[in-house]
């Protein structure tokens, strides 16, 4: 476990106490703005990513972008020329990820479904070169995911919510690790920092603002290590939640702690390691955010600050308004403390992090 936990008291009484609590929640807060290249299209800037060391990434459908003092600022650019010189295709970024080591970015095209790798280590002799994965195309991928510990990529197939290992040497290939009953929740899968994968996969319909019914599998660790081996898989999915009504579909990310979250129409959801629901942000009553179609925009969880990111913007226009970057903080398991008594005794963790 990164960092120590050391023993606070904090004694106080009544309301206060349940205050002292509720606040290890954090709040939303602004920490970035993106600054569009005129003219926006329809689906720029709905996905993020990040790191195993901190590093914040976003994606346009044509340029990669990092955050840099409280604004992105462009990683590799003109991508689409790079890949399909002389061809039209269209991206709506439904997945984009980026591998711990910050050296390699995919992203996948959505409703195209086509998937491709680009080189973002600066570093390297082959910086800034993109490549399509042509032989891991699909009718439609709506789900990306890099395992942090050993680099492996896997998709989801919007229409069937099949999970695929890819291959990503040479033009890449494709392998089906399972077949769940039902359709993919939005854009996406996401993997703790430990290794473990989680699978969000919707029983029914009702998008964009009606509730439906949404399971959560899990795959441990056990199962990534064993596909890295080159090894059949010795585990499966188990699924921990079942029937969980949220709205919308969108992006899905995961924290260390093992908590899941949702991004939906009208809020965001967090569905804790036990597969129980609640509302982080919004209402899911009624569009709180004042824009149908929130759930395609960015959503990570940054491990090295325990905060989840996503991208909003206030209108739906398509003109060159900014899109901003907000966090929340994520409470850790001990954070939650114990309250009885007006008195809260709560594990307090020294980070330890820059």
């Amino acid at each position: 476990m990164r960092g120590s936990l050391a023993i606070g008291l904090a004694v106080v009484l009544g309301w206060a106490a349940l205050g002292w609590v509720g606040s290890a929640f954090g709040e939303m807060l602004p920490v970035g703005t993106i600054t569009v290249p005129a003219p926006l299209g329809m689906w720029k800037f709905t996905a993020l990513a990040t790191d195993g060391g901190g590093g914040v990434y976003a994606f346009d459908g044509d340029t990669i972008y990092r955050l840099l003092g409280g604004a992105f600022g462009a990683v590799v650019s003109n991508i689409q020329d790079t890949v399909w010189p002389g061809e039209e295709v269209s991206v709506d970024p439904s997945g984009f990820a980026v591998n711990a080591s910050g050296t390699t970015a995919y992203f996948a095209t959505g409703f195209t479904g086509r998937l491709v790798e680009v080189n973002i280590d600066a570093g390297s002799g082959d910086f800034g070169s993109a490549r399509e994965l042509s032989d891991a195309a699909m009718a439609g991928n709506y789900g990306l995911a890099v395992d942090p510990v050993h680099g492996e990529v896997f998709v989801t197939d919007s229409w069937s919510a099949d999970l695929y290992h890819v291959t990503t040497s040479g033009t890449g290939s494709l392998d089906n690790q399972q077949t769940f009953a039902g359709g993919l929740y939005g854009s996406g899968i996401a993997f703790r920092s430990n290794g473990d994968l989680t699978v969000p996969v919707a029983t029914g319909s009702g998008w964009p603002s009606d509730t439906y019914p949404v399971d959560l599998y899990r795959f441990s660790r056990t199962f990534v290590d064993d596909i890295a081996a080159g090894v059949p898989p010795s585990v499966s999915a188990v699924k921990y939640a079942e029937g969980l009504l949220v709205s919308g579909t969108g992006f899905v990310a995961a924290d260390e702690w093992g908590a899941v979250y949702l991004e939906g129409v009208d809020a965001i959801y967090r569905v804790n390691g036990l597969g129980v629901l609640s509302t982080l942000c919004g209402d899911p009553s009624e569009n709180a955010f004042g824009l149908v179609g929130v759930g395609f925009m960015g959503l990570a969880y940054d491990s090295s600050l325990d905060r989840l990111l996503f991208a909003y913007r206030a209108t739906d226009a398509t003109d060159s308004e900014e899109w901003r970057l907000y966090e929340y903080a994520v409470p850790e398991p001990a954070t939650l403390g114990l309250v009885a008594g007006g008195l809260a005794l709560a594990l307090v963790r020294r980070r330890g992090k820059g």
